[in-house]
């Protein structure tokens, strides 16, 4: 199967703990169009962790109703559940995981460089500061408040130049 089925708050937990983002679909009857949505997207992602419940208590836990969608995520800073509205189309189900599986602003690194260049997104806005600077919580706010109006259309990168393998990036710009 391309999702798992949960049952527990613990089971969603252990998922987002491993991967910081997990797409929890609230399906009681699997023919239902959304639920076929739900899963045809399932099947076609293979960058995102994809589950399903059809357990009320779950269900209440996370806000969802049958045939409900949810975002639960693991960034700093950031709101750790996103739901879904509106109709749960193949199309809508996709736009929504590729504009909340990534964090608003992604800090560079060997282990996120593929994620930046190698995703969908191709248009990048890029900060470079020290983190350990005086003023740096305060540009980071501004940076990440700036980039809600661009979510899935521009990518936020924040490059800490004090970080000595990150003067590598300056070579592709």
């Amino acid at each position: 199967d391309p999702f798992s089925v949960v049952t527990t708050l613990a089971e969603v937990d252990e998922e987002v703990a491993k991967s910081s983002f997990v797409i929890l679909g609230a399906f009681k009857d699997r023919s239902s169009d959304s639920c076929t949505s739900f899963i045809q997207i399932a099947s076609d992602a293979d960058d995102a962790v994809f589950l399903l419940t059809d357990n009320i208590e779950l269900m209440t836990e996370f806000g969802l109703t049958d045939g409900g969608v949810v975002a639960v995520r693991n960034f700093p800073d950031e709101e750790p559940r996103v739901v879904m509205e509106g109709e749960k189309t193949p199309h809508l189900i996709e736009e929504f995981v590729k504009a909340h599986q990534l964090p608003l602003v992604v800090e560079f690194s060997e282990e996120t460089a593929n994620t930046i260049f190698g995703g969908d997104i191709t248009r990048h806005f890029l900060l470079f500061a020290d983190k350990s600077s005086e003023g740096f919580e305060d540009l980071m706010n501004t940076f990440r408040e700036t980039s809600k109006g661009f979510k899935a259309k521009l990518m936020f990168v924040f490059v800490d130049n004090s970080v000595e393998d990150n003067d590598q990036i300056l070579d592709f710009f």
